[in-house]
């Protein structure tokens, strides 16, 4: 076995020692965890060390018999290949495959991320494979069989034994008095006395390999060699400056004669919580012997363990004190109360529609993944109006959950079980199938307690039957504890799969309910109407009834986006239908919206979107209907953009869901947009929307020759009209964010201000810029890089209190009065840096205050605004 364990350091090379020598050092750590007066026979002995020696082979690729290639083929490998990276995954399969025809060993491997996977592999089945490593057969080159463990009879009565017994080390404490119920008596022709206490071996393994944490597993001569970098170097650093273990009042004692140095903290504390899992893993065994009223162990914890001041005592810190100071959450009620609900996501209380929705769509799409052959159900939401409150209930017939995975998942705040190891185990194949859950951040369910105190999940899980029903039931929200417990035989389900039942504050059509305002007879329509637009693009079928009506069908439309009629699908983005086609306009309007949609890609060439610019249309859009472009991750609705109609696919950014990552290049969206332009009659354009469109083009780096950069009191701007009129003035004044500029009286430009109550002529000398919201796709792709950013941050000024010159410049350079600075710069002949150094803000919070304009009513308006001069301020001097 020597050759398998000495090749563990090529499959995981940053790992600690586990080579021959880690099972060697296994005997001299139970004589001090043990004890040496625990009775411990030969038979017993012999299992054991067959237990130390394969417990931990599995870590090696050359453990499993079916080679490099028989890993690669095997489904639990692409699953957890799809885990790790769903984008690559299947371009990683075909250059790991073809490696492996050339050379099928590790060092074959030509891909790191490839490498990374394998490793994170061997370290998930390495248990798995120790169970079978003495009983499966291997070949010699020349073609012959053998076994680890020659001897037949040994094999035929303990080779399964030892097995198991070393797979245990990776199973839990609770676990193991079911796995190992009963003593074992001796084999035939052995003393009767030799019996073997198969539960006491497996807790002899966990806790010596737990404690052997000292530099027998961290040579500080290897380190060199074996580089480990991040948390495995930290492993290292802590490793091999233990020394051997003792045992004192019951407690192992690590000592080290080496203290930590600040550069060190992180190793230090990556062995006090080492050593605290060592303890943990004592106090569990010590526990289960004395319930049992089994012989205990001489180790029962650690020592220091309990406290970071305390453990410095046996290894100490050098220049640092080792006090714990990371944050904690006292208050875990508080934290998912907030976090969960309206702080992370608002006041939309139909977002709780749109993640317990996503939810059973995802748990009914990975029962579809992982049984291609099983019939599914749709989603159902239904609403049933009691005599005291409205019951809101989200119903799938998918996966379902056990008892161990609502506790793992669904009351982990912040965990997301969809793609980890217990689900690649129970559903094999299902990501590498290409499922992709909704779902990332694991906090979804808890948007509940946003509109209800008393919620119930009721659950059975796909391989169970109706009686392994449970029952979760938050009875006051998150201020008391819920209760988990068996169903009732009358509540089990019939089905897997999993039903949400929310107790409603308030009435759905309540001040305050998720469908405020609504009319209670429209109820059913208006469910089907916000489920529709929220899960537009699912992939599986969603139904909702009301008071156990007939249940009538969302009007999905998954992929069919993308390649639906162009009217057809502006009608459908609309809410038009047939029959209110007919209206005056309607016709025309979606004749107009079909011919400028058009497809917009990824970076790798994928159409991830449908889009028509609105400029021009604003007016002849149905008032009723949504008006902007939708974006879409997983099949649900995570924000909108502004200036278009249409749909967008992307990764959701953060946990609301309510912004995400479109992988779009900034020639894709420039491609696009001069596309629609090309398609916007110039007729049918105000300079307004000349200078809406301007706004975009500069947010790209581009720059529209023909349209407005702005208003000065004779009217629009563009560029080149800027130069020559900046020309004739050694100052000029910038209005940024002033409200819709109108001609107010035979060409003399203005605007209306809402704090003066009137019009309010732009002066001679400055240029005034519309207000605007950010435009459509302009905070969706990377701002342009800036060559004066490095010159800013070195200027000591602030624009405004905690606003410096540079962090200013980071959002202005893409806007108008960016575009405009660097026009005067280029027309004054001026070092724009020089030139923005030498800006008088004239803000709220500036010394000396906004710019103040007198309107034609004689009140006075209070304006931000910035002052440009030609030459630096104080030198006089004009052109």
């Amino acid at each position: 076995m020597e050759p398998l364990a000495s090749e563990i350091a090529s499959s995981v090379p940053g790992y600690t020692d586990h080579s021959i020598l880690h099972c060697d050092s296994l005997w001299d750590i139970t004589d001090v965890v043990v004890g040496l007066d625990l009775p411990l026979n030969p038979a017993e002995a012999f299992v054991l060390g067959g237990a130390f020696l394969v417990h931990d082979l599995g870590m090696g690729l050359a453990a499993h018999n079916v080679g490099l290639r028989g890993i690669l083929e095997r489904e639990d490998w692409l699953d957890l290949l799809a885990g790790m990276y769903p984008d690559d995954f299947r371009e990683l399969q075909r250059v790991a495959l073809s490696d492996s025809e050339s050379n099928p060993n590790w060092d074959g491997l030509t891909n790191q991320r490839v490498k990374t996977a394998l490793t994170v592999f061997l370290r998930e089945h390495h248990a798995e494979q120790a169970e079978k490593i003495l009983t499966q057969q291997w070949k010699l080159t020349n073609n012959d069989n053998f076994y680890l463990l020659e001897d037949s009879e040994l094999r035929h009565w303990y080779g399964d034994l030892i097995g198991r017994i070393g797979r245990s080390h990776w199973q839990s404490v609770e676990e193991l008095a079911s796995l190992f119920p009963q003593a074992l008596g001796a084999l035939p022709r052995m003393p009767p006395a030799w019996t073997v206490e198969p539960l006491k071996l497996a807790c002899i393994l966990r806790c010596a390999d737990a404690a052997q944490i000292d530099a027998r597993r961290a040579d500080p001569l290897h380190t060199p060699f074996r580089n480990p970098q991040g948390e495995s170097r930290d492993h290292w650093v802590f490793q091999e400056r233990l020394l051997h273990p003792q045992i004192a009042e019951g407690r192992l004692v690590y000592t080290s004669s080496v203290d930590f140095t600040v550069e060190q903290a992180s190793a230090w504390w990556l062995a006090f919580d080492t050593v605290r899992m060592v303890d943990s893993e004592l106090g569990k065994v010590d526990a289960l012997f004395a319930d049992l009223n089994r012989p205990r162990f001489l180790a029962r914890g650690v020592a220091g363990a309990t406290s970071s001041k305390r453990f410095a005592n046996y290894v100490g810190a050098e220049g640092w004190d080792p006090i714990d100071a990371r944050p904690v959450i006292s208050d875990t009620r508080s934290v998912i109360k907030s976090l969960g609900g309206r702080a992370l996501y608002g006041g939309r209380d139909e977002v709780v529609l749109r993640e317990l929705v996503a939810n059973a769509v995802d748990a009914t799409r990975l029962l579809e993944a992982a049984y291609p052959s099983a019939r599914t159900r749709p989603v159902r939401v239904s609403v049933n109006r009691m005599e005291d409150a409205d019951i809101l209930t989200i119903q799938d017939f998918g996966i379902g959950m056990s008892a161990q995975e609502v506790v793992s998942y669904l009351c982990d705040f912040g965990r997301s079980g969809w793609v980890s190891h217990a689900t690649r185990g129970h559903y094999p194949g299902a990501l590498a199938s290409g499922f992709r859950s909704t779902g990332q951040f694991g906090i979804g369910f808890y948007s509940s307690f946003m509109v209800a105190d008393d919620v119930t999940v009721v659950t059975r899980e796909m391989t169970g039957g109706p009686g392994d029903t449970v029952i979760l039931h938050f009875a006051d929200g998150l201020d008391s504890r819920p209760i988990l417990r068996e169903a009732a035989r009358s509540e089990w389900l019939l089905e897997p799969g999993t039903r949400v039942t929310l107790r409603l504050r308030e009435r759905m059509e309540g001040r305050h309910g998720v469908f405020a305002g609504t009319a209670p007879e429209r109820t059913q329509e208006v469910l089907v109407e916000r489920v529709q637009k929220l899960a537009r693009l699912s992939d599986q079928p969603i139904e909702v009834t009301v008071n156990d009506a007939e249940p009538r069908a969302c009007e999905l439309i998954g992929s069919r986006w993308l390649d639906m009629p162009a009217v057809e699908f502006c009608a459908l983005l609309l809410g038009l239908g047939p029959d209110s086609r007919s209206a005056p306009g309607l016709d025309e309007l979606l004749s107009e919206l079909a011919r400028r949609m058009s497809p917009i890609h990824d970076k790798g060439g994928v159409v991830v979107g449908r889009l028509a610019l609105t400029i021009g249309l604003e007016e002849a859009m149905p008032r009723s209907r949504e008006r902007g472009a939708t974006i879409y991750c997983g099949g649900f609705e995570s924000g909108q953009l502004s200036g278009a109609l249409g749909i967008l696919t992307g990764k959701p950014e953060t946990a609301a869901r309510e912004s995400s990552t479109l992988e779009l290049s900034r020639d894709e969206v420039w491609r696009w947009f001069r596309d629609q332009v090309s398609l916007i009659a110039e007729e049918n354009l105000t300079d307004s929307d000349r200078f809406t469109l301007q706004r975009e083009a500069l947010s790209m780096g581009e720059r529209m020759d023909d349209w407005p950069i702005g208003w000065t009191s004779a009217g629009p701007i563009t560029a080149d009209q800027l130069v020559a009129w900046a020309k004739a003035r050694s100052e000029v004044t910038i209005l940024d964010e002033l409200s819709s500029v109108f001609d107010l009286a035979e060409g003399t430009f203005g605007f209306l201000d809402i704090e003066a109550q009137g019009y309010v002529e732009i002066p001679d000398d400055a240029v005034g810029i519309p207000w605007g919201f950010d435009f459509f796709l302009a905070h969706e792709i990377d701002g342009r890089q800036q060559d004066e950013l490095d010159g800013l941050e070195a200027i000591n000024r602030d624009v405004e209190p905690g606003i410096s010159l540079a962090s200013w410049w980071v959002l202005a350079n893409d806007e108008p009065v960016g575009e405009i600075l660097r026009l005067l710069s280029k027309t004054w002949d001026r070092d724009l840096v020089s030139l923005m150094q030498d800006i008088e803000f004239r803000q709220n919070y500036s010394e000396k205050g906004p710019i103040l304009l007198q309107a034609h009513n004689s009140r006075t308006g209070r304006f931000n605004g910035l002052i440009v001069r030609r030459r630096p301020h104080g030198e006089g001097g004009s052109d």
